[in-house]
C-alpha cells in the first residue's frame, strides 16, 4: 500500500541514493554509543568525576533538543542536501576532536558530535518523506534498523578496540569518524550530480552563461499549511509525546539497566549481555514498521502492540526480575519499533515535506529533551527514594501514557484536519 503522503519529488531516486541515505543513518549513533564502553577509561585519563562523565553523555542529547526546532531554517534557505553535507563534516570533525588530548577539545568535540547528529536526525526523515513518498514505512524501517545496527556494533566493538589499538580509547573513538567522512564524500558527489542534472533539464541560457548551478529545491510550505501552528495542533503533540517517551525509556534503560540489575544480583557481564541483546533485538522492532505500518491507513494498532511490549517489560521487571533478559528484549522491540513508527508518523501525519521538517524538529526537540532528563531524574529519584522499585513504578506509568499517545497519534489524520 502506498503511504498517505504528498506526491513524491520529480527527481529520480537511484539505488545509490537509497544506499547513501542508509549510510547516513549508520553515522548517527556510533558517536553516542561508543562512549559508554570506555567511560571508565575516559574518567581515569581526564580526571573527570561521575558528574562530568554524565554530562559528556547528556551533552549531545541536549544539543539535539536545542537545535532540532531550528534546523529547518538553514535547510529552507540553502537546501537540505547542503545542510546534510555540513552536518556530516561537523560530525567527522567532532569525533576527531573528541579523541584528541586536551580537556577543551573533549568538550568541543562532544558538542560538535551533538550538532552534527541533531541535523541528521531532523533532515533524514524529511528526505525519506520527499524522495521515498511511496515507501515511507519501508524506508523508515530500514533507516532505523541501520541506526540500531550501527549503535549495537559500535558499543560492542569499541571496548575491545580500545585494548587492542595503540592510543587506547582515543584511537577506538577516532576510528568511527571514517564512516561519516566516506559518507560526506559520496553525498557531495551524488548531490552535485543531481544539481547538474537539474541544471541540464532547465535549459536556461542565462544559467549556462553565468555557470550558476541551481540547488535542489528547498522545501517551501504551501500557503494553506503555513497557517497551522504545530505547537497548537493535537496531532503534533500526540506524535511528539509518543516519540519523546520512547526516547526517555530507551536512554534511561541504556544508562541504568546494568545498575538496576546489579541490585538484583546480576553480574556486570550478564548486564552487559542484556544491554547488547536489547539493542540487537531492537532491529526486529524497526523492521516490523517496514512491513506493517503501511498496510493500513491507521497505525494505532501497531503502536498499541509496540507500546504493549514496554508496559509488559517494566511490569515484568517489577514482579519477575529474574527474567531480566526477556524484559530487556521486550524493551528493545518496544523502543526500536516505537522509534521507527514515530518517524513514520511524522511523514504520514503531515501534508508537505516542509511541514514534515517542522514536525520532525518539534518531536525531536522535546523527545531528546526527555531523553536527556530521563536518566538524570531516574538516578536522582533512586537516590531520593532509596531504591529502584519506585522509579520502575513511575516508568510503568509513563509506558501507559506512551501507549495512549500511540493510539491517538496513529489515527489516519493529517495536521490541519483534526476536525
Amino acid at each position: 500500500m502506498t503511504s498517505p503522503t504528498s506526491p513524491s519529488s520529480s527527481r529520480r531516486v537511484s539505488v545509490a541514493w537509497c544506499v547513501v541515505v542508509l549510510l547516513i543513518a549508520s553515522c548517527l549513533r556510533p558517536a553516542l554509543t561508543t562512549i559508554g564502553p570506555v567511560l571508565h577509561e575516559i574518567g581515569h585519563d581526564t580526571g573527570l568525576g561521575a558528574g562530568g562523565l554524565g554530562l559528556i553523555g547528556a551533552l549531545p542529547l541536549l544539543a539535539f533538543a536545542v537545535l532540532s526546532p531550528v534546523v529547518s531554517l538553514p535547510a529552507q534557505r540553502i537546501g537540505i542536501e547542503r545542510v546534510v553535507l555540513v552536518a556530516l563534516v561537523i560530525l567527522s570533525i567532532g569525533i576527531l576532536l573528541r579523541s584528541t588530548p586536551g580537556a577543551v577539545l573533549l568538550w568541543l568535540g562532544t558538542l560538535l558530535v551533538g550538532v552534527g547528529i541533531a541535523i541528521g536526525n531532523v533532515l533524514v526523515p524529511v528526505i525519506v518523506k520527499r524522495d521515498f513518498s511511496r515507501h515511507v514505512a519501508l524506508m523508515t524501517g530500514l533507516y532505523t534498523a541501520v541506526l540500531s545496527t550501527g549503535a549495537a556494533t559500535a558499543s560492542g566493538f569499541t571496548a575491545p578496540l580500545s585494548h587492542a589499538l595503540p592510543g587506547g580509547w582515543r584511537t577506538a573513538l577516532a576510528l568511527w569518524a571514517i564512516v561519516p567522512i566516506v559518507c560526506a564524500i559520496w553525498w557531495a558527489f551524488l548531490t552535485r550530480r543531481a544539481r547538474r542534472a537539474e541544471f541540464e533539464r532547465s535549459g536556461s541560457v542565462l544559467k549556462a552563461v553565468t555557470g550558476a548551478m541551481p540547488t535542489i529545491p528547498s522545501p517551501v510550505e504551501p500557503s494553506a499549511s503555513r497557517q497551522v501552528s504545530l505547537w497548537k495542533t493535537p496531532i503534533a503533540w500526540q506524535v511528539t509525546v509518543f516519540m519523546g517517551l520512547q526516547s526517555l525509556m530507551f536512554y534511561t534503560a541504556a544508562n541504568w539497566l546494568p545498575t538496576i540489575e546489579a541490585t538484583q544480583g546480576f553480574t556486570a557481564a550478564e548486564s552487559g549481555l542484556h544491554l547488547f541483546v536489547m539493542q540487537i533485538v531492537g532491529i526486529l522492532g524497526n523492521l516490523s514498521v517496514s512491513f506493517f505500518a503501511g498496510s493500513k491507513p491507521s497505525q494505532s494498532w501497531l503502536a498499541m502492540i509496540l507500546a504493549g511490549f514496554l508496559v509488559v517489560a517494566v511490569g515484568g521487571a517489577l514482579v519477575a526480575p529474574q527474567a531480566a533478559i526477556l524484559w530487556a528484549s521486550f524493551i528493545g522491540i518496544g523502543c526500536g519499533g516505537s522509534f521507527s513508527l514515530a518517524l513514520t508518523m511524522i511523514g504520514y501525519r503531515t501534508n508537505s515535506y516542509a511541514q514534515t521538517m517542522k514536525l520532525s524538529g518539534m518531536a525531536q526537540c522535546l523527545g531528546y529533551l526527555m531523553a536527556a532528563l530521563g536518566p538524570l531524574l531516574a538516578g536522582w529519584f533512586a537516590d531520593l527514594l532509596g531504591g529502584w522499585a519506585p522509579v520502575l513504578f513511575v516508568m510503568l506509568g509513563l509506558t501507559v501514557v506512551h501507549f495512549i499517545a500511540g493510539i491517538l497519534a496513529g489515527r489516519d489524520r493529517k495536521i490541519g484536519a483534526e476536525a
